[in-house]
């Protein structure tokens, strides 16, 4: 069912379940697998899976695997083990006891969805992952020949190559207006979301205030490269981990109003690129100072070490 989904809604899914993972070379071929996916999805219900050399089972290796390299993890858990049957569950109390603390992990830091049978699974899987599909965009998939040729990427790099130092002329001809009174990353700024009531299915605004600095050290790494609003697209998870919220959605205005105010202040940069499927769109960029700002704010600071007393 949860297959048949994926399929329908455009998905191309790697089942893990084809790659039996039952030693380490396997494991670090689905490794390889899960780096070129997009999202994963978990599904946990009565057995903890094959056990690896260290202990865990290569399904919790997975797991870790993806929260580590930072894939957007979807998670549906069993709500009651004990409705499955009992050829579908684990009979050693060791690795019963193993799945009970997966299961906990799970759920710990993240907004796990519960489910009780296969045609409530399916249908939680497709509004899930269409919801991240909306909240964190992806890559995705072309196909291959529709990929621009390696004299058209040279073209394209070269030209954008010209057009950046076109604007670098024009911006030392043309200094940008100073604007009186414009904040500065130690200011505030109120940001207005909608909160999804679970009961209801109603959406109500909440507002969170933010620092500018803040805002910088939240989205700052999605522009090391160009990046258009997307980028903007982990406010809306550290809102929902910070309200301990699920679905916290953000105007498309807002967003370009913070770009806009990250442009202003010469932290990030504007420019202009062209699609892979035509016409153009624009992109943003941390400038070097940018960088510097951000970097500044992710840095882990040395600890004074406490002086010994005589």
């Amino acid at each position: 069912m949860v297959m048949q989904t994926l399929l329908e809604l455009d998905c191309i899914p790697s089942g893990m379940e084809f790659f039996p993972a039952s030693d380490e070379d396997t494991f670090e071929f689905i490794k390889t697998v899960i780096d070129v996916c997009d999202y994963y999805v978990l599904i946990v219900s009565g057995k903890y899976g094959s056990v690896a050399p260290d202990g865990k089972s290569y399904t919790e290796k997975e797991y870790d695997y993806a929260v580590e390299t930072g894939k957007p993890v979807l998670g549906f858990v069993r709500r009651d083990i004990s409705k499955v049957t009992v050829s579908q569950t684990d009979q050693s109390p060791e690795l019963a006891k193993k799945l009970d603390g997966f299961r906990a992990k799970v759920a710990s830091g993240r907004i796990v969805k519960m489910w009780d049978n296969s045609d409530q699974l399916a249908g939680l899987v497709a509004t899930t992952l269409t919801s991240a599909i909306k909240r964190y965009p992806a890559i995705g998939w072309i196909r291959g020949d529709q990929q621009p040729s390696s004299s058209l990427l040279i073209e394209i790099n070269q030209l954008r190559k010209e057009n950046q130092e076109l604007l670098s002329s024009m911006s030392k001809s043309n200094p940008e207006p100073m604007i009186d009174n414009l904040a500065e990353l130690d200011d505030y700024h109120e940001i207005t979301y909608k909160e999804r009531q679970t009961i209801r299915g109603q959406h109500i605004n909440r507002q969170i205030r933010l620092t500018w600095g803040d805002i910088l050290s939240i989205v700052g790494d999605n522009f090391r490269t160009p990046s258009n609003t997307s980028g903007l697209s982990p406010i809306s998870a550290y809102i929902e981990r910070k309200r301990g919220i699920y679905d916290a959605t953000i105007a498309h205005a807002d967003y370009v109003r913070i770009l806009t105010q990250f442009e202003l202040m010469g932290i990030m940069t504007a420019d202009t690129y062209s699609l892979a499927n035509g016409g153009t769109a624009v992109f943003h960029k941390l400038t070097p100072t940018g960088v510097g700002e951000y970097l500044k704010r992710m840095a882990i600071l040395k600890k004074e070490t406490p002086k010994e007393n005589g």
